[in-house]
């Protein structure tokens, strides 16, 4: 049963990208000509040469190593092949591997559970910061220990032993030997109901803050700004689970664990927003852009903290290269495990990218390339989420 039910509209403030896990192959899957992308359909292709008469046995070879060279000869144009279009903007270096969008039904989307996530991480980041016991930052403290003992055996499992160490946190209460009750087994966030989205080619410049180089480079299919999505949030209680028919959580109980949801979540929201911004405004003003424009970034940052003191909004950040552990576990430490951790990660980041990049993420930023090769610094990821309720 909903206990309470809200509407939350989100609106892209700057590029975002949920990644499908797939990948477009520049002059493959798509070809980049005049400002646009054309996501190729092969089907489409096979049948235009049909009705040209070409045999497809002998030109299969052709068609999968250089598409655009039978649209050449065949006199194809590009328009009548592709499944959709995208902008390009001038002058984007667009590399050969492009992350691809993540799709819900026929739309590019922000799927629920990435709410939901952000939810999440924005609730752990309120408890350990704000609510936090000595006995969460010893478990912490021994949690960053296995980091590096993980990342030896893989790399992209470093940090389980702190998420571990986190999601157990807010699981509450143990009796009869039954699981922790989970405070977010009573939060549903569904995929969009409702959306007007854009996408287009960007590029992610990872910026390094101390020498002011750009030390890595990756083209992204990306949610443009002033896309917007709504979703359902419902804070309720689950029938017919064991939680409910056993006698280890009487409804009282229960009762009480959603009210504290209700409370603690948009609480939780809102330091977390302010902390994540406040961060971000920090690296800004503290990075060498030399004649780059970064002033006027700061300034409509400054403006998201004043409307989400009022609780008009929250600003977040959300999707790839959005930096988990930077916005989020290290934001909440206390100064000597900001700097072990700084320690361990950045070994972690060493080896995952095989040396090329030796400091961790608090280091570095995420820019928009489009807009920094025009000497403007705007950074990457960024939603504005409007929480409203909705009936009773």
């Amino acid at each position: 049963m909903v206990v309470k039910r809200y509407h939350i509209d989100v609106r892209v403030e700057t590029a975002v990208h949920v990644w499908s896990g797939e990948n477009y192959v520049k002059d493959l899957d798509l070809i980049v000509r005049n400002g646009k992308a054309y996501i190729l359909d092969y089907n489409l292709l096979v049948e235009k040469l049909v009705a040209k008469n070409i045999d497809i046995a002998k030109i299969t070879d052709e068609m999968l190593r250089s598409p655009q060279t039978l649209l050449d000869k065949y006199d194809i144009r590009l328009e009548d092949i592709s499944s959709y279009i995208l902008n390009v903007p001038k002058e984007l270096n667009v590399s050969r591997d492009i992350k691809k969008q993540i799709t819900i039904g026929n739309a590019k989307a922000i799927p629920g559970s990435e709410i939901k996530g952000l939810f999440r991480t924005a609730y752990l980041h309120y408890y350990l910061k704000y609510k936090a016991r000595q006995d969460l930052v010893k478990a912490i403290r021994d949690s960053i220990e296995m980091i590096m003992e993980n990342c030896k055996v893989n790399v992209k499992k470093a940090g389980y032993s702190i998420e571990a160490v986190l999601k157990g946190y807010i699981s509450t209460g143990r009796k009869g030997g039954e699981r922790p009750y989970d405070v977010f087994q009573c939060i549903q966030v569904t995929d969009p109901i409702d959306l007007n989205t854009k996408c287009y080619l960007e590029n992610i410049v990872v910026y390094d803050r101390a020498s002011g180089n750009v030390v890595a480079n990756q083209t992204i299919e990306a949610l443009a700004k002033n896309s917007r999505l709504r979703y359902i949030l419902g804070i309720y209680e689950k029938p017919g689970t064991k939680l409910i028919q056993t006698t280890v959580y009487n409804i009282r109980d229960l009762d009480s664990k959603i009210d504290e949801v209700h409370k603690s979540l948009f609480d939780a929201l809102k330091y977390f927003s302010k902390d994540v911004i406040q961060y971000e405004i920090k690296l800004l003003s503290e990075s060498k852009f030399g004649e780059y424009d970064v002033s006027k970034q700061i300034n409509l940052m400054k403006k998201w903290l004043g409307e989400v003191d009022k609780g008009e909004a929250y600003y977040l950040k959300i999707g790839f290269a959005t930096g988990h552990y930077a916005k989020t576990i290290y934001l909440a430490l206390p100064d000597d495990l900001k700097r072990y951790l700084i320690n361990i990660m950045s070994y972690c980041v060493k080896l995952v990218s095989h040396g090329r990049i030796s400091e961790w993420d608090h280091k570095t930023l995420k820019l928009l390339g489009s807009l920094y090769v025009n000497k403007k610094v705007v950074p990457f990821g960024w939603i504005k989420l409007r929480v409203e309720r909705v009936g009773d």
